[in-house]
């Protein structure tokens, strides 16, 4: 009897030819597979119907034609906007909205480019890809609504004035007799309905109406709060100036003095005059404006200048506003320019409270008031002392400065301001 070892080399023949015939057998349904998928992704594709799996708000699109959809799409649509779209919400008020007051409607058209979209937007692979996800996983096609948001504004109008209260900063007002009137601050309230609409839309794709929407408006803190002022006791130094209220350089003054009034100086902080200026007059940095503005400009500056002389301040004048000479320390100058070379009254607050600026530009008369803590000074009263010197460049004019020194006595200070960075001799 002869025995064969089929594990031997040439071995099962037969075994062989049925691997081969299955591994055959797997290619051809594989290419097949293939060639059906390709031929039914090329016949979508070109068929102009919705994806197979593609719903909208659970309603099946699946191969549906553009028109067919649309049909189902508009149905469904019918009984949302039969009601009201929006209820908005504050406390006990509420505001009730329909679709035709904001002009609320679905979007169909877009809903259906973006149903057709699926399969269609890229390469042939990328898209083949896409329709047998689609297919097997299924997509949603969320609603698309539009509205007039004008209309929603006008809605929203009489909730808003009743909710919006502005934000009031505390103020300190200085009466007859020295007396110092205190204004208190107060949170604003306010809606900010730019931010709504994303909310709002949101809320009206579901197309379950009517959706509540709760009021939230946004409170705003003070920038000056009651605590900020509540030290200030006294008026520092004040420094008055005459001027021509019927002139050109009076208008701007007046101006000017609206944006030095009632500002808040902190305690260790630095107060530039010209980026006080510049939201008023843009040309404060560069020396781009006119006469006018440019003497107004500087009689303010004088102004305050000697106010802070008198209240005790810190000055660091004919800084330079570009940085090109910035100087510490110098001889104090009557007159502190804020334009031609670009220079930049700049006062430093040494004290441990804080301050407060009071300017009142009006009928001629320009005055500056400091009002700060009186034990700041120690008690001390600060007088202005005005001397002039001869300009050996130019003996037509004085070098005008004022220095400061702690007296009880009175002495008259110079009451109007004439010429640019000096005085003319008297």
């Amino acid at each position: 009897m002869t025995v064969r070892d089929s594990s031997a080399h040439g071995g099962d023949a037969v075994g062989g030819i049925r691997l081969g015939f299955i591994v055959a057998l797997l290619l051809c349904i594989v290419l097949g597979v293939i060639f059906i998928g390709g031929f039914w992704v090329g016949s979508f594709i070109v068929s102009e119907r919705i994806a197979y799996g593609v719903r909208y708000r659970g309603l099946e699109l699946s191969g549906l034609s553009r028109e067919d959809a649309e049909k189902i799409i508009t149905r469904d649509a019918r009984q949302p906007m039969a009601k009201n779209a929006l209820v908005l919400v504050y406390g006990k008020d509420f505001c009730q909205i329909s679709p035709k007051e904001i002009d609320l409607h679905l979007d169909t058209e877009a809903i259906l480019d973006r149903a057709l979209a699926v399969g269609r937007e890229s390469n042939i692979i990328v898209n083949a890809a896409e329709v047998a996800a689609t297919a097997c996983r299924g997509k949603e096609i969320t609603p698309v609504v539009t509205y007039d948001r004008a209309r929603l504004e006008e809605k929203i109008s009489p909730i808003e004035k009743k909710l919006n209260r502005p934000v009031k900063d505390a103020a300190l007002l200085l009466a007859d007799g020295g007396t110092i009137i205190r204004g208190k601050a107060s949170t604003g309230l306010a809606l900010a309905t730019d931010e709504w609409h994303e909310e709002i839309e949101k809320e009206l794709r579901t197309l379950e109406y009517p959706r509540r929407i709760n009021v939230e408006p946004k409170e705003a803190e003070p920038a000056v709060t009651d605590a900020d002022l509540a030290p200030i006791d006294t008026l520092l130094g004040s420094f008055s100036l005459s001027y021509d209220k019927d002139s050109a350089r009076g208008k701007a003054l007046e101006k000017a003095a609206k944006a030095l009034d009632q500002k808040i100086f902190r305690t260790g902080s630095r107060l530039s005059f010209n980026t006080l200026m510049k939201e008023h007059f843009p040309g404060i940095n560069h020396g781009n404006y006119t006469g006018a503005e440019q003497h107004a400009l500087d009689i303010l500056a004088s102004c305050l200048y000697g106010s802070a002389l008198k209240s005790g301040f810190m000055i660091s004048e004919r800084e330079a506003g570009d940085g090109d000479f910035g100087i510490e320390g110098v001889p104090a100058g009557f007159v502190a320019f804020a334009h031609g070379r670009k220079e930049d009254l700049v006062i430093k607050n040494r004290f441990d409270h804080n301050a407060y600026i009071l300017t009142y530009a009006k009928d001629g008369l320009l005055e500056v008031g400091i009002l700060g803590v009186a034990a700041d000074l120690s008690g001390a009263e600060i007088e202005l002392l005005v001397e002039s010197v001869d300009d050996p460049a130019d003996p037509a004019y004085a070098v005008t400065t004022v220095s400061r020194r702690y007296t009880h006595s009175g002495t008259e200070i110079l009451k109007e301001l004439v010429g640019e960075d000096r005085m003319r001799k008297q």
